[in-house]
């Protein structure tokens, strides 16, 4: 397993051992080959000696150089993994990524001192971080605060500190004799407020963000911390009277004490209200860069240049802890929102985490090359901003989960809204970025000098007078289109006006062609009327005639049946009479007259039927004939009268249509007419607006003059004042 090693560093261990790595068979050699030339005995650079695991876990002037089973927070993996400076070796390409793996498996195991031992037990972890609720609840927002500046250069500087509202939309960036104000994230400015001693070099807002807190003042000669109350902007106390500048400041969770510190290597705690001096924190050795009061106001920390970090009691101000000492000096102090842990930047390139129950230092990460400032998010997240010019984003235990920029010169200062959604970056350049966590966006830009009052009114006025430009030629479009339209709506109004006179005529012509037909036909169905009860009489006299035809015919039918039959019977007695004998001979006579008698009847019937159908059947041929004269005497009368309901038909039919496409030419007509009048209408409308604009126009040129002349005014005095903001004189007064 640990083979590699073994042939980088020449040990004699076996080739694939299977055990925990340890100090004495595959630590060690490597040490030995590459670190213990410079780390051993009373001549160990910066007090390391890397000879025995004890010595390691003493350290050197950095702290421990190893944390048993925490590798990512140990000194000694992160210089030889080169994830932090200085890298080791020193002037050499870093060692095998394999002997570094062996290195931290050996760290994370508990720094085994050999083979038979069983390992240190792991670091204590440090406290978790949990998100605190503000003491007071939702913090205030400044309200009528004047936002002209105090002090304007078009070169802004550097950005020495920015601050953000622990519970509000609210951010604040330091400047020259003024502090800024701006919400988030937008960036719209809310106020100024002055700061008359000078540059300011710190912002800190207390733990509810009802107060602001601002150190700073003129090197060499002056300093002062002056505090805020953010809602009305009143400056509620100013205290220490430095002789000079205060490099920072902070105020106590109960806005009962402040805080400072600079050059002259002493911390100071103020009583905020009475404004007299609590007590003095000795101890240091080069200016006091850095000072902060833990959230819950318990204790209150300050850091110097040369790298010492001092906790003290914030009442009393007894030494608390002393914690090991950074190096290349501290930059900036944050606490954890639990008050538990104190992160402390170095221009070493560090982040070095500390718990308050022994003062031990828990992590100590790398955050760039010179680290400029760092502040604890109220989720535990970790902010940092570097001499490389980026921000970054870690998490709790240092890990880095982003890296932002990087910016045109160094980060000078970071600050996390409170909902953690923001992260705002200060450089040398003048710049305090707004960028979105999670896109890695820009929102807005905030300047440590905003622009004048008359500035900001100019360019409104530039921009109205852009929009109202653009305004101008949207309304003159929107004419030329209204004309175009209402020319296209009133040709199409005179054509469907045209159609609709066309159809109602054509709708007339038709209807007086209906009449003429209709009083045809009543003429010829009068014409006819008259034969109609003849020709009806005729018709049913020749149908009885026809029936009656029928029925003697039916009669006569029957009665050659009868004929028929009696022939057939007569024939039959005959027979009978001729072959009968004795007394059956007179009956068959008697049968034969019957028969002939019968014979004679049914005879005698025929005769009549067929003198009756003969009869009928004259009389048939009678009334047809009477009833074809009728009928070619009414037939012409008939076909006129045919005719003519035909052709009222067809007039009807033409009349109904033409009046139908009438009607619709009317509507298409009146639609049109609509139109034409909406036309109009838009046309008069886009007329107005025109007029309008014009006159927004003409009024805007006034105000935009007389803007432009307050800000020549105004730049011509900042000429003047070396760029003191005052107030200007009124027209026409002598300067």
């Amino acid at each position: 397993m640990w083979q590699i090693l073994i042939l980088a560093a020449g040990a004699a261990a076996p080739v694939d051992d299977p055990a925990p790595p340890n100090f004495a068979d595959h630590i060690a050699p490597v040490l030995r080959e590459h670190c213990v030339a410079c780390h051993r005995g009373s001549r160990a650079r910066n007090g390391l000696d890397l000879r025995s695991v004890k010595s390691i876990l003493k350290g050197g002037s950095a702290g421990p150089a190893v944390l048993p089973g925490d590798s990512s927070g140990s000194l000694l993996y992160q210089v030889i993994a080169h994830e932090a400076e200085p890298f080791m070796p020193p002037d050499e390409d870093a060692l095998d990524p394999a002997v570094a793996q062996v290195v931290a498996a050996w760290i994370d195991g508990g720094a085994r001192r050999d083979a038979s031992d069983a390992g240190a037990a792991p670091a204590a972890a440090e406290p978790q971080a949990v998100a605190l609720p503000l003491p007071s609840g939702k913090a205030p927002m400044p309200s009528g605060l004047s936002t002209q500046p105090v002090w304007w250069s078009e070169r802004g500087g550097a950005v020495m500190a920015v601050a953000v509202s622990p519970g509000a939309p609210l951010a604040a960036v330091a400047g020259y004799r003024q502090v800024s104000l701006y919400g988030l994230p937008e960036g719209d400015l809310l106020g100024i407020l002055p700061f008359p001693p000078g540059q300011v070099h710190s912002l800190r807002f207390s733990a509810g963000g009802e107060c602001l807190v601002a150190g700073g003042g003129r090197s060499a000669d002056s300093g002062k911390v002056i505090a805020w109350e953010v809602s009305t902007g009143r400056a509620w106390s100013e205290l220490g009277e430095e002789p000079d500048v205060v490099l920072d400041a902070d105020i106590s969770a109960d806005l009962g004490r402040v805080a400072l510190g600079g050059p002259d290597r002493t911390l100071r705690v103020y009583d905020a209200a009475t404004r007299e001096l609590a007590y003095e924190g000795g101890g240091h050795t080069d200016w006091v860069t850095a000072v902060a009061f833990s959230p819950d106001g318990v204790l209150v920390a300050s850091a110097d240049r040369a790298g010492g970090i001092f906790v003290r009691e914030a009442l009393t101000g007894e030494e608390f802890h002393r914690l090991p000492a950074l190096d290349g000096g501290v930059t900036s102090l944050s606490w954890r929102a639990d008050s538990m842990v104190l992160a402390a930047a170095g221009e070493g390139g560090k982040v070095a985490l500390f718990e308050m129950e022994n003062g031990k230092r828990i992590k100590n990460f790398n955050a760039g090359s010179g680290v400029l400032d760092v502040q604890f998010g109220r989720s535990g997240g970790i902010a940092s901003a570097g001499r490389d010019g980026r921000l970054r984003l870690h998490d709790g235990n240092g890990k880095e989960r982003a890296k932002l920029g990087p910016a045109p010169g160094p980060a000078v200062c970071v600050a996390l809204s409170a909902d953690g959604q923001w992260v705002l970056g200060g450089d040398s350049a003048g710049h305090v970025h707004v960028i979105a966590v999670e896109s890695k966006e820009t929102q807005a830009v905030l300047a440590p000098f905003p622009a004048t009052e008359e500035a900001r009114v100019l360019e409104r006025e530039v921009l109205a007078g852009r929009a109202l430009a653009a305004a101008l030629a949207a309304a003159r479009e929107v004419l030329a289109g209204a004309e175009q339209q209402q020319r296209g709506k009133s040709g199409a109004a005179a054509s469907a006006a045209r159609a609709a006179e066309e159809a109602a005529s054509g709708a007339a012509a038709a209807q007086a062609v209906l009449e003429q037909a209709a009083t045809a036909l009543l003429a010829a169905e009068d014409s006819v009327m008259g034969f109609e009860p003849v020709l009806r009489e005729w018709t049913e006299a020749l149908a009885l005639a026809e029936t009656e035809a029928a029925r003697v015919q039916v009669a006569k039918v029957a009665a050659e049946a009868a004929v028929a039959d009696g022939v057939a019977e007569l024939d039959l007695a005959f027979l009978r009479r001729a072959e009968a004998r004795g007394p059956a001979a007179a009956e068959a006579e008697a049968v034969l007259t019957a028969s002939r008698e019968r014979m004679e009847g049914a005879t005698a019937i025929l005769q009549l039927a067929a003198g009756e159908v003969a009869r009928i059947s004259v009389l048939v041929e009678q009334r047809r004939a009477q009833l074809v004269r009728w009928r070619d005497r009414a037939q012409p009368r008939i076909a006129a009268a045919a005719a003519a309901r035909s052709a009222h038909g067809s007039a009807l039919e033409t009349a109904e249509r033409e009046a139908v496409e009438a009607e619709a030419e009317r509507k298409r007509a009146r639609a049109s007419a609509e139109a034409q009048e909406a036309a109009a209408g838009a046309l008069r409308g886009a007329q107005s607006a025109l007029e309008a604009v014009e006159r927004d126009v003409d009024a805007h040129e006034a105000a935009l003059q007389a803007a432009r002349q307050a800000d020549v005014e105004r730049r011509a005095d900042l000429v003047r004042s070396g760029g003191e903001v005052r107030p200007l004189a009124p027209v026409g007064a002598e300067l």
